[in-house]
């Protein structure tokens, strides 16, 4: 390591000089050849001992491109912002930890090689450092990149990513076990679930009604290999995303394994949900109704860490517990939003607001959720072409029934996902209350595209906004042909359901729920849930819009010309368009 400080000492003194314009004569002695950098060194706190100041101080004057003091990486403010939260220590161990492994290997060719040998070992392991270059992209659509960041992943970049951040399923599925095991989540003395052989063998399903979770895993992790491009932090973000996925399922097999059969028995009645395209007011809606105090949508929180069984009515002040496990999913939202700012102002996301299923049809590797957050297009395709997906929602139903304990408040769900699964939707909850919301096509493909290339660019430096755009038109066009085709055949079965124990579907448009919500609410209550909105819940509904304004959380920008989207003329849309009358919105988001 000594030798490999020595090298690279020599080497970027007098490269980085001459980057930084300082004049200086190159030392000689490694153990003094910083003083010129002191200024940096102190300001980064990093040790006078280690060669890997160099690298730390040249990212932050190129990169951050602070003023000589750096005033915004003050421990202050280092705790609060994803791009400053990692401290220049941090910064030193890892950049230098990827400098010595690239020299070392080559210490005897590096000592017998010439000065220009060494310049082109300095001039890889500073291309390295150089972050990818975004500035074709809209500045809006930009990935976040602070300093901090661009060192890590030049780490990836100089040592390969998947050296330092196993992906396999076995890893994952390990680091989900020792997750589930450290968190006192898995029964006493039993193994994991995840790791038992012949994985769905008894749950008396068949290839037929949809993958096992250990082949969506498998498809899932091919895709993040193949098409992802995944940064170094990417890939421990990735990680992170699908081990706390898998822990929340081992928990809660290992839960019910313990608890007696009235845990999971719990008889759904006419669940509300929620279905249509992103973006065409699902969440407006879903939180409109949330306001009703007999309805029950289940929050971040209790998707996300659902064992041990929430409380009935979970307050912070009255379980200790619940504070904690509320305040845990809090900080890992907003450690996530502090890599995509404005994130709010596309989708806001709390521990305690009502959140989509996409959460728990993840548990079983058969979900949307992946698609959004990561470039997954050969997941995706995989995904969509799937002919059932039963498998799925009898997971999604057992898990609301362990969630629903002695509760009997009905519940409200909302996924996009919901959408190309209509007729597994009506399979597994036949007297379910559907709510399908619509929009112009063009309009929603723009909504989407925005969001997604945002997320996107939180773990990967590849950013294609066409090929976003293509990939979203060419999903869509599958999907709104077949839920076009069977919302058709179910119009055609019979008129409108008059036994209260028959499904039900009620449309809503985005213009009319825009122009006048409450209005849309109100006809809602009376065709589809059969009963009138009280004064109380209107009163409630009309306090969160007021308090809700658009754009609370900043403007969501995004335009069709970004993406390459025009579904203006496109055929495979109008027959969408025709059967539902589909409106443009009233406004962009």
């Amino acid at each position: 390591a000594r030798f490999a400080c020595a090298t690279i000492d020599r080497e970027l003194h007098h490269v980085l000089a001459r980057s930084l314009r300082l004049s200086l004569e190159v030392p000689t002695r490694w153990d003094t050849g910083f003083r010129v950098f002191e200024p940096y060194r102190r300001d980064f706190q990093v040790p006078h001992e280690s060669c890997f100041a160099l690298p730390v101080a040249w990212c932050a004057k190129r990169s951050l491109a602070l003023p000589p003091r750096y005033p915004s990486l003050a421990p202050s403010n280092t705790a609060t912002n994803m791009g400053q939260w990692i401290r220049s220590a941090v910064w030193a161990v890892i950049v230098g930890l990827g400098a010595v492994l690239v020299v070392l290997p080559h210490q005897e060719s590096i000592a017998a090689t010439s000065t220009t040998s060494s310049d082109r070992l300095v001039a890889h392991l500073l291309g390295a450092l150089t972050p990818p270059d975004h500035s074709a992209l809209p500045p809006y659509l930009r990935p976040f990149r602070p300093g901090g960041i661009q060192v890590i992943n030049g780490l990836g970049r100089l040592i390969g990513g998947e050296r330092l951040v196993s992906l396999t399923p076995a890893a994952l599925v390990e680091a989900a076990c020792v997750a589930a095991r450290d968190a006192g989540l898995l029964n006493t003395g039993s193994d994991c679930p995840l790791q038992r052989p012949n994985q769905c063998v008894d749950d008396g399903m068949t290839d037929a009604d949809g993958p096992c979770w250990v082949d969506g895993l498998r498809v899932l992790v091919d895709s993040l290999e193949g098409d992802a491009d995944l940064t170094l932090l990417g890939r421990v973000v990735v990680k992170g995303a699908i081990t706390e996925t898998l822990k929340s399922r081992a928990a809660l097999e290992s839960a019910w394994e313990s608890a007696p059969p009235t845990a999971v028995s719990q008889e759904i009645i006419k669940p509300i949900l929620i279905v249509g395209m992103p973006r065409t007011g699902t969440t407006l809606l879903h939180n409109l109704l949330n306001q009703d105090p007999a309805l029950r949508a289940p929050q971040t929180w209790e998707l996300t860490n659902p064992v041990p069984r929430p409380p009935h009515d979970p307050t912070p002040d009255f379980d200790p517990a619940v504070a904690a496990r509320i305040s845990l999913v809090d900080h890992n939202i907003d450690q996530y939003k502090q890599l995509i700012p404005g994130m709010d102002a596309m989708h806001p996301i709390a521990a305690t607001q009502a959140e989509e299923c996409t959460v728990l049809l993840s548990h079983s590797m058969d979900s949307v959720q992946f698609e959004a957050m990561f470039p997954v297009s050969g997941y995706a395709r995989w995904l969509y072409t799937l002919p059932r997906h039963r498998r799925a929602m009898q997971w999604h139903k057992r898990v609301l029934q362990w969630l629903q304990g002695p509760d009997t408040r009905q519940w409200l769900l909302k996924s996009p996902y919901f959408f190309p699964l209509l007729e597994d939707v009506r399979e597994t909850y036949p007297d379910a209350r559907i709510i399908h919301t619509h929009r112009e096509p063009t309009e929603v493909f723009a909504s989407t595209s925005s969001l997604m290339a945002k997320l996107y660019g939180a773990v990967s430096d590849s950013i294609d906004l066409h090929a976003i755009g293509r990939e979203q038109v060419a999903t869509y066009a599958t999907v709104l042909t077949k839920a076009t085709a069977l919302r058709s055949r179910w119009d055609a079965e019979k008129a409108p359901a008059k036994d209260a124990a028959d499904f039900r579907v009620f449309d809503v448009h985005l213009s009319d729920l825009q122009q006048n919500p409450i209005g849309v609410v109100r006809r809602l209550y009376t065709d589809l849930l059969g009963r009138e909105l009280s004064n109380d819940v209107e009163t409630r509904m009309k306090t969160w819009l007021a308090m809700n304004k658009r754009d609370k959380h900043g403007h969501h920008r995004h335009s069709p010309v970004d993406f390459g989207i025009n579904t203006t003329n496109d055929p495979r849309f109008e027959p969408y368009r025709h059967y539902f009358d589909v409106k443009p919105a009233l406004s962009h988001g």
